[in-house]
């Protein structure tokens, strides 16, 4: 059974739950973010700076090429359709996303969405 875990407010938020969940996941374990390709290396510091290298993972789905002041409505539906094709063409049953757009749409296409409640202090 494959794993797909978003970055930003999911991984970075519980990191020790995460990394531990992630060494011991016995599928392939992909980071599917809504990061642009050309952002990669900033994300691959990121996960470094939290304890994970990429031999941790299978590897990094990305998002799509984007200006943040393009973040309308429109993105964000965009997002969970680009989300979805990457999580099904890599076969991923298990998707954690702090993002209630993205696991709403998600799990209405039957993966198992889960959504961990950041709590206020984060914020």
């Amino acid at each position: 059974m494959n794993l797909g875990l978003d970055f930003h407010d999911t991984i970075s938020y519980a990191p020790d739950f995460f990394i531990k969940l992630i060494k011991s996941w016995p599928g392939d374990v992909y980071i599917v973010t809504g990061t642009p390709p050309s952002k990669i290396h900033e994300l691959e510091e990121d996960l470094e700076k939290i304890g994970l290298s990429r031999s941790d993972f299978k590897d990094i789905l990305t998002g799509y090429e984007y200006d943040k002041e393009d973040m309308s409505l429109e993105h964000f539906k965009l997002m969970a359709k680009h989300k979805l094709k990457l999580i099904q063409e890599h076969n991923i049953e298990v998707f954690y996303d702090d993002n209630p757009f993205y696991v709403s749409y998600i799990k209405d296409h039957g993966i198992v969405a889960l959504q961990p409640i950041v709590s206020e202090k984060y914020l």
